[in-house]
Order: C-alpha cells, then sequence, then structure tokens
C-alpha cells in the first residue's frame, strides 16, 4: 500500500480540551529530515536493514511519544523508535506528542527498496576522481563568512558557489551550531575496516603560540535508491565526545532573521535556550548580512549533534579553541594526518566503520556515497567571532593517485 508524504504534522486538539492553544507553525514535533530545506521526512534504506528514527519537539525530554507503523501501534525507546523492514516496500512512521495543550503529530515515510547493498556499489574506475566532485546543498548557520556569497538567490546557486570553491582548494564556513555542506563523490568510498577511508581539509592548528580548533561532526550516506542524490538516511560517524555527558544528540537551533543586515542574529533551541550570533563590525564587513540570503524564510532549523566547546581566554589573554581527542573535522586530534602529499592545512582522517545509528548503536557500512560536515558547537571566541567549522575539500585515501 502506497501513503502520501507529509510535509507538516498534523495538529488535532487533545481530547476533552477543546480550549487548549493550538500551535499552527509545523515545527514543534517532528521526524528529523535529511536536510533542513526538505519538505518531507522521508527516507530510503535496503530491506532487512535496522532503521532507527528520532523526533524533536521543543525540552522534548519533557514529552511522551508514542509511534505507529502503517498505522499499528509499535514499542520505542520515547523520542527513538528503531524497527528492520523485512521486506522491500513503503512503511509510513507516525509519531504523535502532546505540546501546548495540543497533540502535534509528525510523519514520514521510509521505504526500503528492492536491493542489496553490495548491487548499489559504485566500484571505483581508472578515471574516478579522489576528490568529492559535487555540492548538493550549502547551508550555514549565519555567521561572518556568510555575506561572502555573493549573487546566490536560492540553495541550487549557493550549492554552486560552494561547489566552485572546494574545486579550486577554498575555504567554506559552515558558521555557527549545525550549519553544513553534503557533497557527493562520482564513485562509492569502500569501508577499508583497518584504516582511514577519506580526509578532511580544515584550517585547525595548534602551535605553541595558541591554537584554533573549530570542530565539524562528520556524516555518511549510502545511496540506497541509487538516484545519485543524498535522500537516503544518514549516520553520524562517532567522536570522543559522542558518550560525554554534556553532548546533546537529535537536537536542532532555529536561527532567525535580524530586522537589517549588520545586526546580531538571535537563535533558540530544543533546550529552550537562546542567545546571539554576535555581528562583529570590527571585521570591516559592514552592511553584510550574517543571514543566509538564499533563505527567504524569516527562520530556519538546523538539526544535529551538539558539542561542549573547548574554547577560552588563555593567560596572556588571548582567545583559544582547544583541541579534542579525535573524531571532527577541523580540528588537530590523534587522527590528523600529517602527509606532505596531502598539502597545507590539517587533515582529520575518517573511518566508515565509526558510523552509527541514532540511537548510538553500529551500523555496518560496506561503503559510503555522500558526506555531510556539521558545525558542531554553539559558542563564540570574543572579537574572534562565532566558532565555525572550515573546510576546503573532502578526499577518498583508498583511491588516492
Amino acid at each position: 500500500m502506497a501513503y502520501s508524504s507529509c510535509s507538516k504534522e498534523e495538529i488535532v486538539p487533545v481530547d476533552g480540551d477543546d480550549n487548549s492553544p493550538i500551535d499552527t507553525d509545523g515545527s514543534l514535533v517532528r521526524i528529523v529530515p535529511l536536510s533542513s530545506l526538505a519538505e518531507n521526512s522521508d527516507r530510503y534504506t535496503f530491506p532487512e536493514r535496522e532503521v532507527c528514527l528520532a523526533a524533536v519537539a521543543p525540552e522534548y525530554e519533557a514529552i511522551a511519544f508514542s509511534w505507529s507503523i502503517n498505522g499499528k501501534a509499535v514499542e520505542s525507546d520515547g523520542r527513538l523508535l528503531k524497527f528492520t523492514p523485512d521486506i522491500p516496500g513503503i512503511y509510513h512512521i507516525s509519531v504523535e506528542a502532546a505540546v501546548k495543550g495540543a497533540k502535534h503529530i509528525g510523519e514520514c515515510d521510509v521505504v526500503a527498496v528492492d536491493a542489496t547493498e553490495e548491487s548499489r556499489c559504485r566500484i571505483p574506475a581508472a578515471s574516478s576522481s579522489e576528490t568529492a566532485i559535487r555540492v548538493f546543498e550549502y547551508l550555514p548557520a549565519p555567521g561572518q563568512f556568510v555575506g561572502d556569497v555573493r549573487n546566490a538567490g536560492t540553495p541550487a546557486e549557493a550549492a554552486e558557489w560552494a561547489q566552485e570553491r572546494m574545486q579550486n582548494g577554498k575555504m567554506i564556513s559552515l558558521g555557527a551550531f549545525g550549519g553544513y555542506i553534503t557533497v557527493g563523490f562520482d564513485h562509492s568510498v569502500v569501508s577499508s575496516d583497518d584504516g582511514y577511508d577519506f580526509v578532511i581539509r580544515g584550517n585547525a592548528f595548534v602551535t605553541e603560540y595558541g591554537s584554533s580548533n573549530e570542530p565539524g561532526i562528520v556524516w555518511v550516506m549510502q545511496d540506497a535508491n541509487g538516484n545519485g542524490l543524498p535522500d537516503d538516511e544518514w549516520y553520524e560517524l562517532r567522536g570522543s565526545e559522542y558518550d560525554s555527558a554534556t553532548t546533546l544528540r537529535n537536537t536542532y537551533v532555529t536561527y532567525h532573521r535580524p530586522s537589517a543586515p549588520g545586526l546580531d542574529v538571535e537563535w533558540t533551541d530544543a533546550e529552550g535556550a537562546s542567545g546571539v550570533v554576535t555581528y562583529l563590525s570590527s571585521l570591516k564587513k559592514t552592511g553584510r548580512d550574517y543571514y543566509p540570503s538564499w533563505i527567504n524564510a524569516d527562520s530556519y532549523t538546523l538539526y544535529g549533534s551538539r558539542i561542549a566547546p573547548r574554547n577560552a581566554l588563555s593567560p596572556a589573554g588571548k582567545w583559544e579553541n582547544m583541541p579534542y581527542p579525535w573524531g571532527y573535522a577541523d580540528n588537530i586530534g590523534s587522527d590528523n594526518l600529517e602527509e606532505p602529499a596531502l598539502g597545507p592545512g590539517s587533515h582529520c582522517g575518517f573511518c566508515i566503520s565509526n558510523a552509527v545509528n541514532a540511537d548510538g548503536s553500529p551500523i555496518r557500512l560496506g561503503y559510503i556515497d555522500f558526506v555531510k560536515v556539521q558545525c558542531a558547537t554553539q559558542a563564540e571566541s570574543g572579537p574572534l567571532g562565532e566558532v565555525s567549522t572550515e573546510i576546503f575539500t573532502i578526499k577518498d585515501l583508498n583511491i588516492r593517485k
């Protein structure tokens, strides 16, 4: 049986409380989407592979969630639903929660494709590029370099801008927490199981004079449906902070358009906190808007995992962003590859074998086709501005020429 996709949640009054206020902004309860610009939360996977979906809502820890598959109630771990589609088909997923006196229902379709993981693998050819060649989406959080994206009136134009910069080895900034870039290779990057599979170049450094590390969480995806688009399922690569008590997973931040260029950008998050991305007029970018020009809405929401910042003033009175042990882009950790052949900058190696589901359970992937890098912290370092992940290139280490 086929089910239609829903771009907004359904909202119905709680029984016996018809006078309860109802918030109709369409975002109070949602299954985490694959893209912040997606109209729905649908995804594709292989039969007999476990799927783990996460529901998000304001201050979600205080909310009880109930889930159903194809209209049948199922047990779940609160805001997480884990299930395994046993045969190809469309599985309609619904999650319900009471928020602000009303029932809110988030929905999506999980499509189990009629194919196997092995059949979808794109074996590298002699002409394959070691470098990710296409940018599918570039959606930074507000930040001091967002205004550098000139003449981008649509998300597609912003992606083209980022793609051209990556092809020329130029820096791309992801802004404050949650900002991301999604890229794809012209082949499948195979998991070696005994070493790093791909590398991401950043501009992190650690010297005797100071340090700058602006961590980016890395996500990977297989092209399960074979359509060449990153619309299948993201898996986070576990880093050193994954199990920390201060790490927030399946969370989000909403950024609000300022009333004019040159102003701070306000944000609110799933935990009820709020703050601003401070506009720095001292950086001589006066009049540049920190809010992406290609986002028409007056607010937009970025989803992901968030780790605690490690920025602080040094005894000498300078701001430093201290490094993390391992597992993050734009960071000098134990996985920094000091190989002259990789060129200048910092180079963080990543293992596909570190992929995990939304509940933290490991997932074995024979290969990946897409990579997403997401700024992992919400922090500012005084006159240096927001802590913002920067990257240049992403390369397959297994087919280096």
